[in-house]
């Protein structure tokens, strides 16, 4: 028969395992959106169409980078919440598997 501490061990350390996994996947979330090519790409004809419509005095063509902005901003920080969002619940469950383990050798 498996005893209480027993597998209370095994929990704490799936625990802080999957709190690892959950921690480097949030990580890397935020540094990959953060140096995507996409959003290098687009902030660069984003600046064109500024140009743009700076020397031809487009309305339109303002309006259009205006919206790329905010949009390409959007993205990136819907992509850095995702990632902080699994930051903390990765350091979350590393902390849970940490606590049951010290309560056990207590």
């Amino acid at each position: 028969m498996i005893e209480a501490n027993t597998v209370l061990q095994y929990l704490a350390v799936v625990l802080m395992g999957l709190g690892l996994i959950t921690l480097i996947v949030g990580i890397v979330v935020m540094i990959r959106k953060s140096f995507s090519r996409d959003i290098s790409e687009v902030s660069k004809e984003v600046n064109r169409l500024a140009q743009k419509g700076i020397l031809s005095e487009m309305n339109g063509t303002m309006e259009s980078a205006s919206f790329l902005v905010r949009e390409m901003t959007s993205m990136l920080q819907t992509a850095m919440g995702i990632g902080c969002a699994l930051v903390f619940i990765g350091a979350g469950l590393l902390a849970a598997g940490v606590l049951i383990l010290l309560k056990l050798t207590a």
